[in-house]
């Protein structure tokens, strides 16, 4: 997840578990996952409508839990009779559960949630994805999506703030 601000951690990497579906829809296939992870959060020294990455040994923070939602649609190609080509594109919603709180964080709880639930949870995903089909049912796959913040395009915040990109790597069974 990258971070604009000169202020707080750095771009977070945030390791994530999660799983999916892949139901055949005409020429494409609908994939709705979710995936889980976690990351520190506190508010901006400097503009207090503001929330930011904050490092785990930071006093005063938010522990929450990710839960990310996507429902993408995706066309497939063969590129050989084992190995597949495809894109997928989706609407995405990032929700934040609060699972643990230090220092301020505790006061600033509400604050750090409403800035997320304020309409700051929406996300189109991008991507693309190599399947290799190593038996008749069963596949791997690697893949690579970017999360565009779309809800910077009414908060006035720099569009690459929160942007997320994603590597995945996962198994496909009984296809």
């Amino acid at each position: 997840m990258l971070n604009t601000d000169d202020e707080g951690a750095p771009s977070p990497l945030l390791p994530n578990i999660g799983a999916g579906l892949e139901m055949e829809s005409g020429s494409g296939y609908f994939m709705p996952s979710i995936n889980i992870s976690w990351n520190y959060y506190q508010l901006s020294e400097e503009d207090a409508d503001v929330v930011q990455p904050a490092e785990i040994e930071y006093a005063d923070s938010l522990l929450l839990m990710n839960i990310l939602i996507d429902f993408p649609y995706s066309m497939r190609y063969s590129l050989k009779k084992q190995i597949d080509l495809g894109w997928l594109v989706s609407p995405a919603l990032m929700l934040k559960i609060p699972l643990k709180t230090w220092g301020e964080g505790e006061t600033q709880k509400s604050d750090i949630l409403g800035y997320f639930y304020g309409g700051r949870f929406v996300f189109l995903e991008a991507g693309g994805y190599l399947l290799w089909n190593y038996s008749e049912k069963n596949s791997f796959r690697t893949s690579l999506s970017v999360y565009l913040p779309v809800y910077h395009l009414w908060d006035g915040r720099p569009f690459m703030d929160e942007m997320m990109l994603k590597l995945g790597f996962g198994f496909l069974f009984n296809r």
